[in-house]
């Protein structure tokens, strides 16, 4: 950590100044907001108005043409949903809410994999997501990239009241109040699923504050609440070397209760130098139902209860117009207790991170050098660092481009289950965690070229590379860090273009290749077609998904066994129009063409339709 501080302190002597426009700001890429335009890693902002035009039920219905990012979800609303960047495993994306963490410490590998398909889609700003290592930015689990999900703040005073009915019984109603200082929303959510046993009701609500006391001073506060019942179907299994995707049952469930809050006190010391402090909790309960199976005679009914607390701080010095550096220290402090048959398991540990970020702006040229050293109670120790840039260039009034790249490194350390963790069955209490565990290690390099012609044509390639290694795994009777390192590389092009007056298009393909995939496509494809002008939205959204593999339960051998996911294209589809500027009214299509899929072993819906109306007063 000194070498990377005094290079750091070494640059601070040499850069230059430069005092030229910003743009657009992002939050997601550095510890402090900049202009996307100054950021050389690979970012992709999904603002407002994508959630306005496909009006997504779930937040995760959203991320469409994000070159790099696979989202899947199983068994329909009931079931998991997960996010994977450029082959990464779900548990390698980091979730952010607001600049923020957001994950659960009771959940196996402490991911936010549990909670992440029950947000809603309706009261969300905007989702910034960064592709690639960012642990020195953002700590432990940001090895694939990180999401930063950024709620609706305040604004024009009104009132917001939705509805949506649909497919499958499916009802949502939402009330929203924002002021000039405050936004609150809650939802309620309700469907049947498509199997008879697959009900789902949920219900969310946030809000944010913010308050300019004046000298400098900020406060801005925000929660998440949600609380969600759901049917589960059985499980996907090999049997008699045979597939047979997931079965309705009436007796499996999860419920899950979740409470995030956070507050960020900011303070303009100076003109030139900042202070920033963030305070995050999130509570967590959920449980799982298993019950008796009239052939196996099988049960299990286990709660888990986590906690996530952070404390950051952090202060920006700004040199002159070329030159800030970022320090700052995060405490974090995880438990999780988990409860099943009448036994009980719980843990807790708290880590210390250091960070360090220098930025420098030389005309076209903008830098960030970050560096980050992770101290944690129980396991190893971890140093991170990381370098991105981009030169832009303006060959003439129609016509520029961009250079940009990223190298970084970064680590995962070991769950609170994965230490200390038993599995817990009415015979006793079985121990599989392991103590003596060491952090992962990965790191990504990415380089590309963006293209932009006047005010229509947009294009751009990237290629990437990333390995992991040291992974944590369930090996023999407990967790054990694994030899060998597992690579990916592959390539992401997007392209997007005006064509007429309210008439735009925009497709992204992905190639992804590499050791060990599971759960990821080679190729990845997707389009879109929008069309806005007047009273009326429109767009229609494909998707190609190559074949891949899968892991699937076998019960000849009690192993886990890989199966392949076939080909599949799909297209969805909203049209909205407004009655009067204040009375919205839209039908959203899914499926469109009931392309009969399976979603990792799990079948899925036809084609469905859902109606709705947004009112504002």
């Amino acid at each position: 950590m000194k070498k990377i501080v005094f290079l750091f302190l070494f640059i601070s002597n040499a850069a230059f100044a430069n005092d030229g426009p910003l743009e657009e700001y992002i939050s997601v890429a550095s510890k402090t907001v900049k202009p996307q335009s100054h950021v050389g890693k690979s970012v992709d902002v999904l603002d407002q108005s994508i959630f306005e035009e496909y009006k997504p039920l779930m937040l995760t219905d959203a991320i469409h043409n994000v070159p790099g990012v696979y989202v899947k979800r199983i068994n329909g609303m009931s079931g998991l949903t997960t996010i994977r960047i450029r082959g990464a495993r779900s548990i390698d994306t980091k979730l952010l809410y607001n600049g923020l963490p957001l994950q659960d410490p009771s959940d196996p590998q402490a991911s936010s994999n549990p909670l992440i398909g029950d947000l809603m889609g309706a009261s969300i700003a905007k989702i910034e997501i960064l592709k690639g290592a960012s642990s020195s930015t953002w700590g432990s689990e940001a090895i694939g990239g990180v999401l930063n999900v950024i709620p609706q703040k305040g604004g024009k005073d009104e009132l917001i009241i939705r509805g949506e009915f649909g497919s499958n019984e499916t009802f949502q109603e939402s009330i929203a109040i924002r002021r000039e200082d405050f936004f609150i929303e809650a939802s309620k959510l309700d469907s049947s699923g498509f199997d008879a046993h697959d009900n789902y009701d949920s219900f969310s609500s946030n809000g944010s504050v913010v308050f300019l006391l004046g000298n400098g001073l900020s406060v801005e506060g925000d929660y998440l609440l949600g609380k969600t019942k759901a049917g589960l179907n059985d499980s996907p299994v090999i049997f008699g070397g045979v597939v047979f995707p997931d079965i309705d049952d009436p007796d499996d469930r999860r419920e899950y209760d979740l409470l995030h809050g956070g507050l960020t006190i900011r303070i303009d010391l100076t003109d030139s130098l900042v202070f920033k402090n963030k305070i995050g909790a999130t509570d967590s309960d959920r449980r799982f139902v298993f019950l008796p199976d009239s052939e196996f005679d099988f049960y299990s009914d286990g709660t888990y209860h986590g906690n996530d607390f952070i404390v950051e701080d952090q202060i920006t010095v700004r040199h002159n117009w070329s030159l800030s550096t970022t320090i700052g220290h995060q405490y974090e402090r995880q438990w999780y207790e988990l409860e099943t048959l009448g036994e009980a398991d719980q843990a807790d540990a708290y880590s210390n991170d250091f960070f360090i970020e220098e930025t420098i702006d030389i005309d076209n040229l903008h830098i960030i050098l970050a560096g980050r050293e992770n101290t944690h109670e129980r396991a190893k120790s971890r140093e991170t660092y990381d370098i991105s840039a981009i030169w832009r260039t303006k060959i003439s009034d129609k016509f520029s481009s961009s250079l940009h790249s990223h190298y970084g490194t970064s680590f995962r350390q070991p769950s609170l289950y994965e230490l200390y963790g038993a599995f817990l069955t009415g015979f006793g209490r079985f121990e599989i965690g392991n103590s003596g565990l060491s952090p992962e290690r990965g790191q990504t390099f990415d380089i590309g070229c963006d293209i932009s012609m006047g005010d229509t044509i947009n294009t751009g390639i990237t290629f990437f590379q990333s390995s992991i290694r040291n992974k944590i795994d369930f090996a023999g009777f407990s967790y054990s860090n694994v030899e060998g390192t597992d690579s990916t590389n592959g390539v992401e092009l997007f392209y997007e273009q005006y064509l007429a007056d309210g008439l735009s298009f925009r497709t992204s393909y992905t190639f992804t290749e590499g050791d060990n995939l599971v759960d990821v496509p080679e190729s990845l494809w997707d389009a879109s077609l929008r069309y806005a002008k007047g009273k009326w939205v429109a767009n229609v959204r494909t998707r190609y998904v190559s074949d891949h593999r899968i892991l699937v339960f076998n019960l000849d051998d009690f192993t886990v066994g890989n199966i392949n996911e076939e080909v599949r294209f799909t297209v969805d589809a909203t049209v909205a129009y407004k009655i009067r500027p204040n009375l919205e009214v839209y039908v959203r299509a899914e499926n469109l063409l009931s392309e009969d899929y399976n979603e990792g072993g799990y079948r899925t819906p036809g084609a469905r339709v859902y109606g709705g109306v947004t009112w504002t007063i």
